[in-house]
């Protein structure tokens, strides 16, 4: 081997070490680190940023690489609908009644019981938990998440992305579990414990899918044309239930 290579590939190999990048080099291009960084060797014997996917580098190399296929996205709102026709017509279930307490206090620690045990360490996935969260949610206003986040995080050391991204993440979760409410206020009563599509799809489905299924899309019949769901928040709207 050329001595030049030898330095080369010497000194390249203990930068490699050192900072933990790996380092590729064919004809004119040098590739470092994960590939964001190409250049190439130009006649001025300079190295130069370069516009280009270090894939394209490796192939023309004759490496064959792996490409991560894109996941089929799931469709939330096609479960979330296809799980109500399912339970709709169901008979009912007599359960125990979750009852709120008068005291502030307690209902504050039961909010922070049941979020933890719905979404703290991959979720217990307990309905009857989901459904209680959401009644604590309603008896305590929209700041719930705030003593949530103050009890989680409160004392914890976070810089503001963490912070943000913590707070935004209990908002959404409290979301998905009053939109799981209103869905199963919709079924025959104690039904939702049958419920089995997961809490995480009643938090990722968008505002518009979530319109579209409190307020239909195919409207075949309208029971009480008296009634108003035009803010998905009627306890009585039943028209969007009937489209197939």
């Amino acid at each position: 081997m050329d001595s030049n290579l030898k330095q080369l590939v010497s000194r390249l190999s203990n930068l490699s070490i050192s900072q933990n990048k790996a380092f590729f080099i064919y004809q004119n291009n040098f590739v470092v680190g994960d590939g964001k960084i190409n250049t190439v060797y130009q006649k001025d014997k300079k190295w130069n940023a370069k516009d280009i996917d270090h894939a394209e580098i490796f192939e023309q190399a004759g490496f064959k690489l792996i490409r991560n296929a894109k996941k089929d996205k799931k469709n939330y709102l096609e479960v979330i609908e296809k799980s109500f026709h399912e339970n709709r017509n169901k008979e009912k279930i007599n359960i125990e009644t979750f009852n709120l307490s008068d005291d502030t206090d307690e209902n504050k620690r039961l909010l922070v019981e049941f979020y933890n045990e719905c979404f703290i360490g991959g979720g217990a996935k307990n309905n009857s938990s989901i459904y209680n969260l959401a009644l604590l949610c309603e008896k305590l206003g929209d700041d719930s998440w705030k003593h949530i986040y103050k009890i989680n995080y409160g004392t914890k050391e976070l810089n503001n992305k963490e912070i943000r991204k913590k707070k935004d993440q209990i908002k959404k979760n409290l979301k998905g579990a009053e939109r799981f409410k209103l869905f199963s206020d919709r079924l025959p009563d104690g039904i939702y414990l049958l419920v089995k599509v997961p809490i995480t799809y009643f938090v990722k489905v968008t505002n518009q899918q979530w319109s579209d299924f409190l307020c239909g899309r195919k409207k075949t019949e309208i029971i009480d044309e008296e009634e108003n769901c035009s803010d998905g928040n009627s306890k009585f709207c039943y028209v969007f239930f009937l489209f197939k």
